[in-house]
């Protein structure tokens, strides 16, 4: 039998990204290598660091998944009815 990969996965609020952070997303005008929408109102980033264009990933997001990869996620999901966390700017929209 082959070991298992178990990977952990942060889910937090889209309040985390601004409003033109998500609606750049929807329009597919961010070029994030491994990321997908996540049913109506998320979406699932893969934290790998050395697979971001940080010049064109956007200053809001880019600490979340950041934040994600320091807490030893290999995930980051940005969900509608995720948590809002202390550490990271959240914004009402």
């Amino acid at each position: 039998m082959s070991d298992l990969e178990i990977s952990k996965v942060l889910t937090i609020s889209t309040g985390h990204i601004t409003r033109r952070t998500a609606e750049l997303m929807d329009a597919k005008e961010i070029n994030l290598p491994v990321h997908y929408q996540w049913g109506e109102y998320g979406w699932i980033f893969w934290t790998g660091r050395e697979h971001y264009e940080f010049d064109e990933t956007p200053d809001d997001l880019l600490l979340c998944i950041m934040f994600a990869k320091d807490k030893g996620c290999r995930y980051l999901l940005l969900d509608r009815d995720g948590e809002g966390i202390d550490e990271l700017p959240f914004y009402e929209w």
